[in-house]
Order: structure tokens, then C-alpha cells, then sequence
């Protein structure tokens, strides 16, 4: 696996990410941040402040040891909105330097953008809508079609540049002036807006509780515009006192939780969003994509292919798997074709787990896949196809919250899926055999052929007559000599 570690520098916080690469997947092998606060003030002084100054080098210094533990590849410390503008990020830059010996990249406005766009895209193939990055100095904002940058902005707007002593209303006013210099947000029209950063994931954390919404993931959680901006108008109104009362939401993020509602507010308001996704990739990843350059491949895919194999008793071979079980799934959109092949991938997910607790375990795996290009629909077919897949039947109660993402049909393509993933498990732990056999359906039967060896003894017959009932025929083995 390789290894890339980012040092994130705002306005608000530091953060240290590395991150291991499989193919397009990234997956999180290391995360903190440290609320720092460089751009406090900066609106009125012009300078960085000199308590952030202090506490940004010490955890430099800490992170800058910290990543060597991990062996990246490359360490890449960048900067953004605060050092940008202040008089004195050069003075940081050259101190930073001095006690750490990172040589740290000043990212331009439009950069951001761009790479938080491109952390998107990476999350959300094919993403088309507007994706807007708020940190503590700036607000980016991008147009997307089909996952490529069509129009891109940076305005000065971040949650540590709201006027002071402003109330929501002149606030509102502040920023709906700054939006108006974006000439094509009408572009963006009864299309997504996808929420990046710290303080807008906060705001679909609140949502997700205020709803009661059935899984706290909040990669591509899904709000319908209306809604959103009347619950960001209500937070929006709120006092610095109030916003404490937002459990959802961390105590150190409370504080600016108004001005990052009734921002959004007034971009839903401006680009009459059709819907608010949120989304848990942004500038970081997309810098990674950039830098790295491992945007070939399917996400999901390369991430369940690593996941499957690592937490599996014998590591399966999705392929062969996939390409087995395929007649009998046969007229499926692309999109439900992604999750079959992932959860071949998963066949064995939660192999190491104590047997009585393997279809719980998996179901919760893949429900709470840590994993982008995959929505929460997806995420319960998952669920539901790794359940069946140990239980042999939907257990009472196990599949509530499946059935509450994911549509009633689709729930029951998962449980015949998962049925079948059951019965080939049977005739090959790794799926390599299944390649000398073949599954199929005539009107009335499922018919599995293969050598006689392998497809002999009750438990064959008793997972093929149980997969041959989950959809509407009848079992009937075929053994070759």
C-alpha cells in the first residue's frame, strides 16, 4: 500500500492526514487536527494571530514527527485562506520552516477550489452540481458536470470574516453581495450542492439527529433543499449562547455553527439547489488525487477488493465470484452491477469473527463501510446481501435500518444476492473452483453443474435448495464427472 501524509493548514485548524492509497481508494490511516485559530482577527488586523502563530508551529512541529512514524511517501504541508492573505504568512512560512523543516505550499484561492472540487468528484463519480469548500477565511465554489470543473470562485467570506457585531440579517446581506459577483450560479439550478468542510458536516450532523435519521455516515447524506434551508435559517438566527444547545455538533465548532447555517442558507438561496449532499472528501483528497495521481480505478470497488481480503479467513477473488453468480442476476442497471461486484468483494467480511456473531458484524461492516462512491442506499444492499450471506435468511429486526435506506425490492435483490454469495462460499472459500462450475435459471429451476467432487455432500444441496427458493425455482444439481 502506499502512503501519502498532508499537512492541512487553515484558518480555523492544522490537520495531519495520511492517508494509504490502493487504487483509487484512499483510506484514513491516521487523522488529527488541532484547532489552531491562525485567521482570527486577520479581517481587521491584516495579520495572522499571534497566539495561533504560536500554537500552528508547535503542532507542526508534532505533526511533522508524527507522519515520519507512518513512512509515506511524501510529506505535503500546504496552506490556505489565512497565510494566503495575511501581511505576515510569509513570516510563518520562514518560521515554520526554521523549527520544522517543512517547506509549506501556499495554495491560491482558485487552487482550493479546484482541489476541493477534484476531492469530490474522486468521492462522487460523476458528480454534476455545485460544490461549495467554507473554512475559517474563504468560501470556494465550483461548477461540476460529469465530475470536471466547468467555473470555479473563491470569495472572502469564511466563518472567521463574518462583521463584527453583524446580526443574521445584515450577515445575510454580506453574503448574498459576495454571491452575486458568482455569475454562473444560475447554472447551477434544481442541481446538487455538495457541502465540504468541517463546519458543514457539523450542520448534516445536526440534521441527521434533528430527523433521526437511521445511520451517522455522512458521506453523500441527502437533505432536500427546503429543508435544509429552513433548518439553516433557524440555526442561522441563533446566538453563539444557543448554538451550544447543537449536541451534534463539537463544542469547538459551536461557536461558528450560525454563520455556516445561514451561509448555507443563502447559497441554496442563490443557486436554488435542487439538493444538499454532504460530503466527507474534499480539498485533502483531492490534493492526493492530484499530487498522486491515483484517480483510475472505482473507489468502492478497490476499497472492498483491500477490506474483503484483509478481514476474510482465505482472501475471496471477487472476479471469478462475480462472474459466476452474473446469469442470475443478469438485467441489473450499472449502478446495482457495482454492488454485486463490491459484495463479491465482501464475501467474506467478517470471516475472522466468532461464527455466532459473523452476520451481525458483517451487516454492520457494510453498512459503516469507511469508504466514498457509495451512497446510503448502496449501503444497505450491502448490508442486507453480507447479512444474508451468513445468516442464510433476514434475521428479525437485523435488517431495520437497510430497509429504511434502501427500497423494498432492492432489499430483496440483496437477500437473494446474499443466498447465493451463501451457496458459492460452500463450493469454494476462495471462489477459484467456482470457475469449473456454472449457475444458472430456467423457468422453474436454478441448476448448478460442476465435478462431482466438489459438489458433493448435504451442505451443497442444502445452500442450493436454499438459494434456489429465495428466487421462485427449484434446486437441481448437475455433477459432471
Amino acid at each position: 500500500m502506499r502512503r501519502a501524509a498532508v499537512i492541512d493548514i487553515g484558518s480555523n485548524s492544522v490537520r495531519l492526514v495520511v492517508y494509504g492509497i490502493k487504487g483509487a481508494a484512499l483510506i484514513s490511516l491516521f487523522d488529527e487536527k488541532a484547532m489552531c485559530g491562525l485567521g482570527r482577527g486577520l479581517s481587521e488586523s491584516g495579520k495572522l494571530h499571534p497566539e495561533g502563530v504560536v500554537a500552528a508551529i508547535d503542532e507542526l512541529r508534532r505533526f511533522a514527527r508524527v507522519a515520519q512514524d507512518e513512512e509515506p511517501e511524501a510529506l505535503c504541508p500546504f496552506a490556505t485562506s489565512a497565510v494566503r492573505d495575511a501581511v505576515d504568512g510569509p513570516d510563518f512560512l520562514d518560521a515554520a520552516l526554521k523549527a520544522t523543516g517543512l517547506k509549506i505550499e501556499v495554495l491560491s484561492g482558485l487552487e482550493e477550489a479546484r482541489l476541493a472540487a477534484a476531492g469530490v468528484a474522486g468521492a462522487v463519480p460523476g458528480a454534476t452540481g455545485l460544490v461549495g469548500d467554507l473554512g475559517g477565511g474563504s468560501l470556494e465554489l465550483v461548477r461540476l458536470e460529469n465530475g470536471v470543473v466547468m467555473d470555479q470562485a473563491t470569495l472572502p467570506i469564511g466563518a472567521l470574516r463574518r462583521p463584527p457585531d453583524a446580526g443574521p440579517a445584515q450577515t445575510a446581506n454580506w453574503i448574498d453581495a459576495a454571491l452575486g459577483e458568482v455569475q454562473w450560479l444560475n447554472q447551477c439550478h434544481d442541481q446538487p450542492f455538495y457541502l465540504v468542510g468541517g463546519a458543514w458536516r457539523s450542520f448534516a450532523r445536526a440534521h441527521m439527529l434533528q430527523n433521526q435519521y437511521p445511520l451517522p455516515v455522512i458521506h453523500q447524506y441527502t437533505m432536500p433543499a427546503d429543508n435544509a434551508f429552513a433548518m439553516a435559517n433557524l440555526v442561522g438566527a441563533m446566538s453563539e449562547q444557543s448554538a451550544d444547545l447543537l449536541e451534534a455538533v463539537s463544542k469547538r465548532r459551536r461557536a461558528i455553527m450560525p454563520y455556516a447555517a445561514l451561509t448555507l442558507a443563502r447559497v441554496v438561496a442563490q443557486a436554488k439547489s435542487g439538493l444538499v449532499v454532504a460530503s466527507s472528501h474534499g480539498l485533502r483528497e483531492g490534493f492526493v488525487h492530484d499530487r498522486f495521481g491515483n484517480t483510475d480505478g472505482d473507489p468502492l470497488l478497490d476499497y472492498c477488493k483491500y477490506t474483503g481480503a484483509s478481514t476474510a479467513r482465505i482472501p475471496p477473488d471477487g472476479a471469478i465470484i462475480f462472474q459466476w453468480l452474473q446469469p442470475i442476476f443478469p438485467d441489473l442497471p450499472p449502478h446495482f452491477v457495482r454492488l454485486v461486484q463490491a459484495a463479491s468483494w465482501l464475501a467474506d467480511v467478517a470471516g475472522r469473527e466468532h461464527p455466532d456473531r459473523r452476520a451481525y458484524i458483517g451487516y454492520s461492516r457494510a453498512l459503516n463501510l469507511p469508504c466514498v462512491a457509495l451512497d446510503h442506499a448502496g449501503r444497505g444492499f450491502l448490508a442486507a446481501a453480507v447479512h444474508c450471506r451468513y445468516s442464510g435468511a433476514p434475521r428479525n429486526g437485523v435488517l431495520n435500518e437497510a430497509r429504511q435506506l434502501t427500497s423494498a425490492s432492492e432489499i430483496e435483490t440483496a437477500i437473494q444476492l446474499g443466498v447465493i454469495l451463501r451457496l458459492g462460499q460452500a463450493i469454494s472459500p476462495t471462489g477459484r473452483s467456482l470457475a469449473e462450475t456454472t449457475l444458472r435459471q430456467s423457468d422453474t429451476h436454478l441448476i448448478l453443474t460442476g465435478p462431482a467432487a466438489l459438489l458433493a455432500g448435504e451442505t451443497i444441496g442444502r445452500r442450493l435448495a436454499a438459494a434456489a427458493n429465495i428466487i421462485g425455482r427449484k434446486p437441481q444439481l448437475e455433477p459432471t464427472s
